[in-house]
């Protein structure tokens, strides 16, 4: 009995984790999350306000399957993105930074998908002036 209750939390956390997030962060943000086997993707919001400029970085550890993370401007062009993925033996790992992210105000998005994939990254999206 207890064995199926833990399955069902496992699952209902793995759909909470990779839900869409619509609502849009105009401040630093650091997100953390791990990856389930079964996510696919998930969506980040962000804003970059006039007179302001934004720095990216992304960090992720893929202990199986592959991971791709991208950077998408607010006229939905692509301005950044990383894959990585594991093999049978040694885990994936890759970070990226981008730091142009002055020329355009507006809505970003960070799109991270998710192929079969167990592991963890993180998003630091950063506003300077």
């Amino acid at each position: 009995m207890l064995r199926k209750i833990y399955v069902l939390i496992l699952v209902v956390s793995a759909i909470n984790i990779f839900a869409p997030i619509a609502q849009m962060k105009t401040e630093d943000q650091k997100i953390s999350e791990s990856i389930a086997k079964d996510t696919k993707i998930k969506e980040y919001k962000f804003s970059i306000p006039s007179g302001k400029k934004a720095r990216l970085v992304v960090k992720t550890i893929v202990d199986s399957g592959s991971v791709r993370l991208r950077l998408i401007d607010p006229e939905k062009n692509p301005r950044f993105g990383i894959k990585v993925s594991a093999d049978r033996k040694v885990a994936g790992k890759g970070q990226g930074v981008s730091d142009d992210l002055d020329s355009i105000t507006g809505e970003w998005s960070v799109i991270v998908n998710a192929d079969e994939a167990t592991g963890k990254y993180e998003i630091v999206w950063e506003l300077v002036d």
